[in-house]
């Protein structure tokens, strides 16, 4: 009924109530829509989790449809990666605010370096994270320092 409920209507709970009971073999069979359904989130690497290990061409899909999930998939997974590939991701993906999660998958696989190397840049990261996250929110950068010197400065903390 889940399946049947799920083909008709596309919901999004009910593909994650797919993605965590279903057998892998319907996993496979209705890997597109299902993952046209959970778009975002936790329901993705969920997918590639269980649909790996039946169908192991869908890693190579999740590195161009998504490099982070990818490598957190792959460390979940114990599946290596070379120090190469984790460089390219690296670089590809330091702007992303989910840069915690391929950092964490990095030294699942031993590359220390590579993290040594990016603690050297965390300020710089978080500072141009936040930066555009104050733009997407429609905030200078300059309206946010000057409101935080004045709440700091005491100008909002009159009663």
């Amino acid at each position: 009924m889940l399946a049947k409920a799920w083909l008709t209507w596309r919901d999004r709970d009910a593909a994650l109530l797919i993605v965590e009971q279903f057998e892998s073999a319907f996993l496979v069979k209705h890997f597109e829509k299902l993952a046209s359904d959970l778009d975002a989130g936790a329901g993705i690497p969920r997918l590639f989790l269980r649909v790996a290990s039946e169908w192991p061409s869908a890693l190579r899909q999740l590195r161009q449809y998504d490099g982070i999930t990818y490598a957190y998939v792959c460390a979940r997974r114990s599946n290596a990666i070379s120090l190469i590939e984790a460089k390219k991701l690296l670089n590809e993906y330091r702007d992303d605010p989910r840069l915690g999660i391929l950092a964490w998958s990095l030294g699942k696989f031993g590359h220390w370096n590579l993290l040594v190397d990016l603690s050297d840049e965390v300020e710089d990261i978080e500072r141009k994270q936040q930066k555009e996250q104050y733009k997407r929110m429609g905030l200078s950068s300059e309206l946010v320092r000057s409101l935080t010197e004045r709440g700091y400065n005491g100008a909002y903390m009159r009663l």
